[in-house]
């Protein structure tokens, strides 16, 4: 990773961090210009299903704040003892993407999901980008993905060592279900 470093988001990033999330995804898909995520990451923070352990920025050598990532609490109908993690979104300012910074605030996610005993942390991704994590696809863990998915390939989950195969069985819900 090049010069940044990962810590846990504090009170005073959170707006620097919807800058970020903004830029990250102004050119997406929707046509929101980011708005969509922007929202999605207030809402999380709002709310009790909100990983506050698992809440991640990248900063860079003057401190100012150039990635983050967000997780909150998930559900999989039918294995009600099931810790799911969902991961989302990873954000990263376009003048340091493709520099490592993504990786890093996923692989430091990671860490502290598998020490906090997630069994699983699922995302809606690019198949392309997250295999390289642990990510597979997480319907061949007996997951069936949430009913407003759109593409299925982008449906991934990644097994921590607390993973018992079969534990997490079932229809997969994002805590903020259809919103989004």
């Amino acid at each position: 990773m090049t010069a940044v470093s990962v810590r846990p988001t504090e009170s005073a990033d959170r707006l620097p961090v919807l800058d970020v999330v903004r830029s990250a995804f102004a050119d997406g898909e929707d046509g929101s210009g980011g708005q969509v995520e922007v929202d999605l990451v207030s809402w999380v923070w709002s709310s009790d299903a909100h990983l506050p352990d698992l809440d991640l920025v990248a900063v860079d050598a003057s401190g100012e704040v150039v990635g983050h990532v967000l997780h909150s609490r998930a559900e999989v109908v039918g294995a009600p003892d099931a810790s799911v993690a969902a991961l989302a979104p990873l954000a990263v300012v376009p003048g340091w993407q493709r520099r490592g910074v993504g990786s890093g605030l996923v692989t430091e996610a990671l860490r502290r999901a598998d020490t906090a005993g997630a069994s699983l942390v699922v995302l809606l991704g690019h198949p392309a980008y997250y295999p390289r994590f642990g990510f597979e696809p997480a319907q061949g863990l007996g997951l069936e993905p949430p009913r407003e998915l759109r593409d299925e390939a982008a449906f991934m989950a990644r097994r921590s060592p607390a993973f018992v195969p079969g534990s997490c069985a079932g229809r997969f819900r994002f805590a903020w279900g259809g919103r989004w």
